[in-house]
């Protein structure tokens, strides 16, 4: 599925793409909803059946949409980086699947007050590209409340971590679903939480050690988040940084984080991955940290699902586990505190 474009006129908005129609099916009905935005429309629907549909263009491989939802408000409160999801539905109106989009004007960058400088997002996304950066964080965020609502509304934790915000690749869209006052982050590198707290003076942003102990006192989270943090530590931090973990949850809190997986490994280490569970390297990134870190702290690591249930446990449970369930790259983890300490 693909969203082309989108415009906004007439209290309504207008969204143009294509679907594939699947194997074995007659025709597509499409449902599609407006996501993170003050307004909310009235829910729309689009059947497409075959070529002379109103708007519908039938191909051997996909057929495109032309859908209008109309807006509750004034069209003036669609912002720049709203969201929608269309839901594509069986006969019986089932979901067969979903795919959401960003509603996004990549101009608007260029003025964006939350948009970092270039050398913070090189250091967390790998390229100066300002667009992925954004996309990028926002894909992450919405795998993320998808895992935490397994268990419990986003809304519903009383107080979250963004262990290892950097410059708010990530903080950037939870706060769209958590209060500012909820959402405190925390980084090694000092320069980007610097530039996290001009940047969102409401919010608490810390800097940390590549060690624990963390600022922050014992059963202090309800949820924390890490995301492209084990992916680069030795085994020896990793444990500690679990242990660490375990220490700021509070009785039944979650962690959520990311892991490389098997299928994230490169060929050449597979073999050692799937003899020993677990296997790292020097970063090609490791020279970004090591003014906070010193050599050789920052490495690429990959874990099997068995080794994280085995050897992850350290007084947590492993609540789930998800694979390639954030950005369809790393899987994710979810641990849970236990109830009472």
């Amino acid at each position: 599925m693909s969203l082309d474009g989108w415009t906004v006129d007439a209290g309504s908005l207008r969204l143009r793409g294509w679907v594939e129609p699947g194997e074995g099916l007659a025709r597509v009905t499409l449902r599609a909803t407006l996501l993170d935005a003050p307004a909310h429309p009235e829910p729309a629907a689009f059947i497409a059946e075959d070529s002379d549909s109103p708007g519908v263009t039938a191909t051997a491989l996909r057929l495109s949409f032309d859908i209008r939802l109309r807006l509750s408000r004034e069209a003036s409160v669609i912002a720049n980086e709203s969201a929608v999801e269309f839901s594509r539905l069986s006969d019986d109106g089932a979901v067969i699947d979903r795919a959401a989009f960003l509603l996004k004007d990549d101009r608007a960058l260029a003025t964006d007050p939350l948009l970092p400088p270039a050398p913070l997002r090189l250091r967390v996304h790998g390229s100066h590209e300002a667009p992925g950066f954004r996309d990028t964080g926002w894909r992450c965020a919405r795998d993320i409340r998808a895992a935490a609502e397994r268990f419990a509304p986003i809304g519903s934790f009383a107080r979250v971590l963004d262990w290892g915000c950097g410059c708010g690749r990530l903080s950037r869209f939870l706060s769209r679903w958590i209060a500012p006052d909820r959402l405190l982050g925390c980084d090694i590198d000092r320069e980007a939480i610097d530039w996290m707290r001009r940047a969102y003076p409401r919010q608490d942003f810390r800097v940390i050690s590549p060690s624990p102990p963390s600022p922050y006192d014992d059963a202090s989270f309800d949820l924390i988040v890490g995301v492209s943090i084990f992916t680069h530590l030795d085994e020896r931090f990793e444990l500690l940084w679990l242990d660490e973990l375990r220490r700021l949850l509070r009785p039944g809190g979650l962690a959520i984080v990311s892991v490389h997986g098997p299928s994230a490994c490169p060929p050449h280490l597979g073999p050692a991955l799937a003899a020993g569970g677990r296997v790292d390297e020097p970063s090609v990134g490791a020279h970004f940290f090591e003014p906070y870190t010193g050599k050789d702290y920052y490495r690429t690591t990959f874990v099997t699902e068995h080794f994280v249930r085995s050897r992850w446990t350290r007084g947590l449970g492993i609540a789930a586990y998800l694979e390639r369930a954030l950005a369809k790259h790393h899987d994710l983890v979810v641990l849970r505190s236990p109830a009472s300490s």
